[in-house]
């Protein structure tokens, strides 16, 4: 079955109850997101929908397992490249432009992994998350920490000089 946790590449996490949504969105693809959309592929999750602007640099290449000659093609298909070449049944979407409203509209997603560096972008969609009921985990990498919370609308105050996702 597509994305059971009953077929032989899942069998051995089948005791541990994991609750594998159905559908993730991953909006962010460089650095935390690009690991947390390839996790969630290998843990069994049947269709990704990867959401980023931007594509490959040079300076992405000291922490994600990218050969040199990606740079400049989409962070999104090239995730999308890594997952399909490991778990060929994973449903993938690919967008690689900005997350706003109609776009996360139109996917369906159980749970929106929220990967970005802007604050002001993650209150956002936070709210958004908020407002239409769907499960909402941020993640991040400052460099020294990385922290992940889940359904937390963001509380510190936003630079409003800092540009929008």
């Amino acid at each position: 079955m597509l994305g059971s946790l009953t077929d032989d590449v899942y069998l051995r996490q089948s005791g541990f109850g994991l609750y594998i949504p159905k559908s993730v969105t991953v909006v962010g693809v460089g650095g935390v997101g690009f690991w947390l959309g390839l996790e969630l592929a290998m843990v069994g999750v049947p269709q990704l929908n990867l959401i980023d602007p931007d594509s490959v640099e040079e300076h992405n290449l000291n922490r994600l397992p990218i050969p040199k000659g990606m740079i400049g093609r989409a962070k999104v298909d090239v995730l999308a490249m890594l997952i399909k070449s490991l778990r060929e049944h994973c449903i993938i979407t690919k967008h690689p432009y900005k997350a706003d409203s109609d776009v996360l509209d139109m996917l369906g997603h159980e749970v929106i992994c929220d990967c970005t560096d802007s604050f002001r972008f993650q209150r956002q969609l936070g709210q958004y998350c908020a407002d239409k009921r769907v499960e909402y985990v941020r993640a991040g990498y400052d460099g020294t920490h990385y922290t992940v919370t889940s359904n937390v609308l963001s509380t510190w105050d936003v630079d409003e000089d800092e540009p929008d996702g």
